[in-house]
């Protein structure tokens, strides 16, 4: 063979693999949702936001667009978006992000995060689903996070923010911290785009606790009331279901006299339960049933009172009845007094359902009654 013969085989062969398409598959790549932040990362005070990772229904599909449209079939790669934002806030700490993000993209190697920073606003804007024409500034930051830096003042979004974008190696990482234009917002930017490189550095599984802010609003130092509940998770009682917490309500600051301190929904799925626990300042509670208004909801008393706390059970018909004609109840209402706090426990779940759920009834709320206790405060301290 020539050696003109031999440059032309070898011009052709790095014309095709040059060609070829990339041969990893999105099941080859590393699992993105590890290498993004989580909530240990953020502090105690954040709850989580949207996430586009892992398993989406299908009008989250239909709502998110995807997140490199043009870089898909030239770099396969797998993405995870996912976004926190704070609960509350505590006197007398430093200011915090409004919101933050965080994404990752891994990619069968460094050239699709390379090609991504050709055009870094644009990747940012789709990332972030911002509007592509926003006020993306690029900003000069005195730091050095993964192999190529770029970072950006963002106005809008609908509030203004630093975005950091960078490479590390085959992962493209974007961090987004939501707050006042300032050098403290940039700095914070920093301290989670840290944390971000160093879980992409040496990713670790995920774990159900890094992403699990159902606990999160009962530690807000603005409750005002101890917290009593149930527990995270309650044991079946007298054969009634056991009961998960679910949600939990922050305070709305708003109306604080109107509102509960705090509501938690506890649940069970088989049979379907639902209990809603709220948490008052314990003297409009006392208000309420030294009121005139029991009587003209011809409310019932059943008495509930159980060792440290005192109780009563209240029944209303529903209808109302003419003249409060005795008969059964059709609403059941528990109230208990803890130090510092009232509780109202209610377990209907549906007031239209045709069957009473498993622990809607006299005996029902005297168990849940029996079943309070006093939540530990919280040992995380809120530092910056």
């Amino acid at each position: 063979m020539s050696l003109r013969q031999r440059i032309v085989l070898l011009t052709l062969a790095v014309a095709m693999l040059a060609a070829a398409p990339a041969s990893a598959t999105a099941a080859d790549l590393a699992a993105p949702e590890t290498l993004t932040l989580r909530l240990p990362d953020l502090g105690p005070n954040y709850e989580l936001g949207s996430s586009r990772c892992g398993n989406r229904s299908r009008f989250e599909e239909r709502q998110w667009p995807s997140t490199l449209p043009s870089l898909v079939e030239r770099f396969p790669h797998r993405g995870c978006v996912i976004a926190f934002a704070q609960s509350w806030t505590a006197p007398g700490t430093p200011r915090r992000p409004d919101y933050a993000m965080s994404a990752a993209f891994a990619f069968a190697d460094a050239a699709g995060p390379a090609a991504a920073l050709q055009r870094p606003r644009a990747v940012a804007a789709r990332i972030l689903d911002a509007d592509r024409r926003g006020d993306f500034k690029p900003l000069t930051v005195n730091a050095t996070i993964g192999d190529e830096l770029l970072a950006f003042r963002l106005g809008g979004y609908p509030k203004p923010g630093t975005v950091l974008l960078w490479r590390s190696g085959s992962v493209l990482a974007l961090t987004l911290a939501a707050g006042r234009p300032s050098d403290r917002t940039t700095q914070a930017a920093l301290r989670l785009a840290t944390a971000q490189q160093a879980r992409i550095a040496t990713p670790t599984p995920l774990l159900p606790a890094d992403l699990d802010d159902v606990e999160v609003p009962l530690d807000n130092p603005r409750l005002g009331v101890p917290v009593a509940w149930l527990g995270r998770e309650l044991p079946g009682i007298g054969g009634r279901p056991p009961l998960s917490l679910l949600t939990v309500d922050g305070p709305d600051l708003r109306h604080p006299r109107l509102e509960p301190r705090a509501a938690l929904e506890y649940g069970s799925r088989t049979p379907k339960t639902y209990v809603d626990l709220s948490l008052w300042k314990p003297r409009l509670i006392r208000s309420m049933l030294h009121g005139p208004l029991l009587r003209r909801f011809c409310a019932r008393r059943y008495d509930a009172s159980a060792d440290g706390a005192r109780a009563t059970i209240l029944g209303f018909p529903d209808p109302l009845r003419p003249g409060c004609q005795p008969g059964p109840p059709d609403v059941l209402q528990a109230i208990a007094f803890l130090p510092g706090v009232a509780v109202t426990i209610e377990a209907s779940g549906c007031y239209h359902c045709r069957r009473r759920s498993p622990y809607d009834s006299v005996a029902g709320l005297r168990a849940l009654i029996r079943a309070l206790r006093v939540r530990e405060a919280p040992r995380a301290p809120l530092t910056q």
